[in-house]
């Protein structure tokens, strides 16, 4: 049967029927059954291991572990067709799998952490396993083997079972997750864009709560995949398309974090002016003021103007939560980035601190060429189909949302060489500051406030 292209792919189709089912009607169930899934993985993996340590199959070139094969199967010898950016090609979405998972962020009680360490022990364990089945496989097969029989891992194992049975649950977990995540994004785009044709996708079917004509979307495409066929054919692509995902999502994060800090310097610049054109007119009182006897008598001048920069403090200790409204705290007198800051600022979380705007530009920029390397006709398709995807929501979509983020590469490249200022998130609303009482504390307060900065619970890690 496994010589059968045919039957292959009808049992494929089955399986994509099976899964597409599921996640229209039984999705919750899968989820709730992950421990069991891992239980059966590891029976699977100890099944290898076990037959690995004990048999000896001569026909298909296994023997037991060796430092004599080991040390023969440690160099390269690729041949015309094979090689090292192929080969990555070929094993990459296997192991890409683990960073996927499930979008289940909303049920997990702390996202902002719990993401970043289950991706991390994901990546680890799946890792260990990978590492440990490749010395095995290294110590035990000699080399001609295991180029000429993909299935040398069942034959190694001690009662085939359980990894057929683990590496078929694997299979259908790894499908079960991409149908679930690539509807779900689909449908969020749909609900997000007025392209016509594309916003009937988010319907969602109320007793299950599952986009289905997403799904649908969904079973077409992996059912045109499914008859071609050929991993090796369609591998590269699937990882050229991983790559440029990844790359995709490092930019945005390298494209948000300097929204956030061009915009934090621009509110840095308009609240500092205003504070020191209020000490100049008298309308904010300086430390020294504070310790003023109240003997002197005040004209009624100084009483309203002292008033009312007593109640402009009042509003900032409040919305600081710090000091009173008796006086003037010295938190108060601060520009609004120094306390700020401190709630906009990554969480404490150790593996966060080895990440920023820097390491996600050369991520992004390593993907994209290590794209090209593995094949560059699918990395150019795939940064063809982003352009497309460009086009159609700039000009194709009616009133396209501008977003959040207000960073232009080419301008800020042009900048840097130029030693020019960097477009108008620098110098905009930096407008002098008028006299009136009313405009200035609405401006005050909004720049506490402001619309231009993050909040922590939106986005408190983009100060790297």
């Amino acid at each position: 049967m496994l010589d059968n292209v045919w039957a292959i792919r009808v049992t494929a189709v089955c399986c994509l029927i099976v899964l597409t089912w599921l996640n229209v009607f039984g999705i919750k169930w899968i989820i709730r059954a992950q421990y069991v899934i891992v239980i059966i993985l590891s029976l699977g993996v100890g099944d290898f291991f076990v037959g690995s340590l004990y048999q000896e199959i001569p026909e298909y070139g296994v023997e037991r572990p060796s430092a004599e094969i080991f040390k023969e199967n440690l160099y390269v010898q690729y041949d015309n067709w094979h090689g090292f950016w192929k080969n990555l090609g070929l094993y990459f979405p296997s192991v890409a799998g683990v960073l996927v998972g499930f979008n289940i962020a909303r049920d997990l009680r702390d996202p902002q952490r719990s993401i970043p360490k289950g991706t991390f022990a994901a990546m680890l364990c799946g890792m260990s396993v990978h590492i440990m089945f490749i010395l095995m496989l290294g110590a035990c097969v000699l080399r001609s083997y295991l180029v000429e029989h993909p299935h040398i891992t069942i034959r190694m194992a001690a009662l085939h079972v359980f990894i057929i049975i683990a590496v078929s649950i694997s299979a259908g977990a790894v499908g079960m997750g991409a149908i679930f995540n690539a509807s779900r994004v689909l449908a969020r785009v749909a609900k997000d864009t007025s392209i016509r044709g594309v916003k009937q996708l988010d319907w969602m079917w109320d007793r299950f709560q599952t986009p289905v004509f997403s799904i649908l979307v969904v079973f077409l495409t992996s059912l045109l995949f499914v008859l071609i066929g050929h991993i090796n054919f369609l591998a590269p692509i699937i990882t050229t398309s991983h790559l440029m995902t990844f790359s995709a999502i490092n930019y945005a994060y390298f494209a948000l974090s300097t929204t956030y800090k061009l915009q934090v310097k621009r509110d840095y610049k308009a609240t500092t002016e205003w504070l020191q054109q209020g000490l100049r007119e008298g309308r904010i009182a300086s430390p020294d003021s504070r310790h003023q006897s109240p003997k002197f008598p005040r004209s009624p001048e100084q009483h309203e103007t002292m008033s009312h920069s007593s109640s402009v403090t009042s509003e900032r200790s409040h919305l600081l939560g710090s000091g009173s409204a008796g006086h003037t705290p010295k938190e108060a007198l601060l520009p609004p980035l120094i306390v700020a800051s401190q709630v906009l600022s990554k969480p404490g979380d150790t593996l966060l601190r080895f990440h920023n705007r820097w390491v996600a530009l050369a991520a992004s920029v390593i993907m994209i060429v290590i794209a090209f390397l593995i094949q560059w006709e699918s990395a150019l398709s795939a940064i063809s189909t982003l352009g497309l995807i460009y086009i159609s929501v700039s000009y194709l979509t009616p009133r396209p949302t501008a977003g959040i983020v207000e960073f232009r590469p080419v301008d800020w490249i042009v900048s840097k060489f130029t030693g020019e200022t960097y477009n108008d998130l620098e110098t905009e609303t930096l407008q002098t500051v008028s006299t009136a009482g009313a405009p200035e504390e609405s401006r005050f307060i909004r720049s506490l406030g402001s619309p231009h900065l993050p909040t922590s619970s939106s986005a408190p890690f983009l100060s790297g």
